[in-house]
């Protein structure tokens, strides 16, 4: 995507969710022109943005989340925040007292399942994973420009406005993140429409069984979805909706 003007003349290589694939990573963007600089990969002419979502999952982690913070430091990658790394400061900072938690995000098995790969390849490199958590503080929600707009789940034109007002910027500071942690809240639902879109709820007693065993009683939706008459068409996830 190239703007008109002198300074938007740059493109843009748009990269979703890399969770650990650090070598498939290496591997399209060599696809795409990039090479690397002095150890870091970059491109003459294009700039890649992260769309978040560099933790979790893959077999390497922690290589994808160097990869990347070097390509933002060097300036040859933006990046926005996914709710992976959202999660990760939520589950890895401590609650304030009389919250009733100890973790903001709590550890239940589930949520210990959905990290433990990022812990388990930062375990002999502690200082490394609170050096990547501070980091994550440093990565916007969105970016918003005149001629390009970035957002990993998404886009809430007016959620976005107040963010700006109440945080003077685009990105969270740790008051932000615990605020975060009541769902209901201003700072909960930032976090949530944001970082994972809308969703809606089934009709009463109606209930999804993920292939992962979680439960929910909520689905995630098509934001997009030009006049939907039915719940499949706004279904957007890949557990199947109950077939009634």
């Amino acid at each position: 995507m190239a703007g008109s003007n002198h300074t938007a003349s740059r493109g843009y290589d748009i990269i979703g969710d890399i969770h650990g694939c650090a070598n498939t990573l290496a591997r399209l963007l060599e696809q795409m022109g990039y090479s690397k600089v002095n150890g870091v990969y970059q491109h003459r002419r294009r700039q890649a943005v992260f769309i978040g979502d560099i933790i979790d999952r893959g077999p390497r982690i922690r290589e994808a989340l160097h990869l990347v913070r070097n390509m933002v430091e060097r300036g040859s990658a933006r990046i926005v925040m996914g709710n992976h790394e959202y999660n990760a400061l939520g589950y890895c900072t401590r609650a304030r007292a009389g919250s009733g938690k100890t973790w903001l995000r709590e550890h239940t098995p589930r949520h210990d399942r959905l990290i433990r790969e990022t812990l388990d390849q930062f375990e002999a490199h502690p200082h490394e994973w609170n050096d990547f958590l501070e980091w994550f503080y440093t990565i916007p929600l969105f970016i918003d420009e005149d001629d390009f707009r970035a957002v990993h789940a998404c886009w809430d034109g007016k959620l976005i406005e107040q963010f700006k007002q109440v945080q003077g910027g685009a990105c969270i500071d740790e008051d932000f993140l615990h605020a975060s942690a009541a769902i209901d809240s201003f700072a909960g639902q930032v976090m949530d429409t944001l970082l994972r879109g809308t969703d809606l709820r089934l009709p009463q007693g109606m209930k999804i069984k993920g292939r992962d065993g979680y439960v929910r009683e909520f689905f995630r939706t098509k934001f997009w979805a030009d006049n939907p008459h039915s719940y499949a068409d706004v279904v957007f996830q890949p557990d199947p909706l109950p077939p009634e």
